[in-house]
C-alpha cells in the first residue's frame, strides 16, 4: 500500500510548530501538530488509500496555503540542538500546563526530528522552544495512592488505564464537547511516545504531570 503523505508533510508540521508562538500559539500549535499527527497516522497504521487521500486532500485544501506553513530559512542541521529542546521541555514538564500541551507538542516535535534529522535547524528548534514556553499556566490536581495510575514502566497497563479513563469520562460528559476527554488520549500518547523515543527522564516527569 502506498503512503500518500510524504516527508514534505512532516516538514510542514514542523514549520507550523516553529511559527505558532508568533501567532495564536494555542490554535496554531494545534493546526501544526495535526499535520505531524496525520503523517504518523498514515505511516504507522496501515490506513487504506481512500482514507489517506481524504486526509491528504483536507490538509492540502485547508492548511497548505496558510502562512503558518511557509518554508523556513535554509540552515544547516545540527543534532546538538535537540538538547536545547529537551532542556526547554524539561523546565515545565512536571506540571500539567494547559491540559499538557507543552508535553503533547514537545513530544510531537522530538518524534518528527527523530524521523527527519536534517530538519533540526536553529530556526525550527528555537521556535518550538518558544511555543513550549508559551504554555505557562499550571492546572495541577492533587492525587493519592487510591487513584491507581499505573507506573510509566508498565506500558501495557498504562495504555489500558488511559483508554478506560477515556471511556469513563466520555460517558460522564455525554452531550458536551470532548476536548478534555480527548486530551486523556493525547497527553497519554505523548507520555508513552517520550518513553519509546528513549527519554525516560522526560517521560517519568510527564507521567507525574
Amino acid at each position: 500500500m502506498s503512503i500518500m503523505l510524504d516527508m514534505s508533510y512532516l516538514l510542514m508540521g514542523l514549520h507550523g510548530l516553529s511559527r505558532a508562538h508568533g501567532k495564536n500559539y494555542f490554535r496554531d500549535g494545534h493546526l501544526a501538530a495535526s499535520v505531524t499527527a496525520a503523517y504518523y497516522l498514515c505511516h504507522e497504521n496501515g490506513l487504506d488509500e481512500p482514507t489517506q487521500e481524504l486526509i491528504k486532500s483536507r490538509i492540502d485544501r485547508e492548511l497548505r496555503e496558510d502562512t503558518l506553513f511557509l518554508p523556513v530559512p535554509d540552515e544547516p542541521a545540527d543534532s546538538a540542538l535537540l538538547q536545547q529542546l529537551r532542556d526547554t521541555l524539561s523546565t515545565g514538564i512536571g506540571d500539567l500546563r494547559e491540559v499538557g500541551h507543552n508535553i503533547i507538542f514537545g513530544a510531537a516535535a522530538l518524534k518528527a526530528f527523530r524521523s527527519c534529522p536534517e530538519a533540526i535547524t536553529p530556526f525550527r528548534v528555537k521556535g518550538i522552544c518558544r511555543l513550549i514556553d508559551d504554555f505557562a499556566t499550571t492546572q495541577n490536581v492533587a492525587l493519592d495512592a487510591d487513584d491507581g495510575i499505573p507506573g510509566i514502566n508498565d506500558e501495557n497497563a498504562l495504555i489500558r488505564f488511559i483508554f478506560s479513563e477515556y471511556l469513563r469520562t466520555a460517558s460522564l460528559y455525554a452531550g458536551y464537547g470532548q476536548g478534555w476527554t480527548g486530551h486523556l488520549l493525547t497527553i497519554g500518547h505523548a507520555v508513552i511516545e517520550l518513553s519509546r523515543l528513549g527519554y525516560p527522564d522526560l517521560a517519568g516527569r510527564a507521567h507525574t504531570a
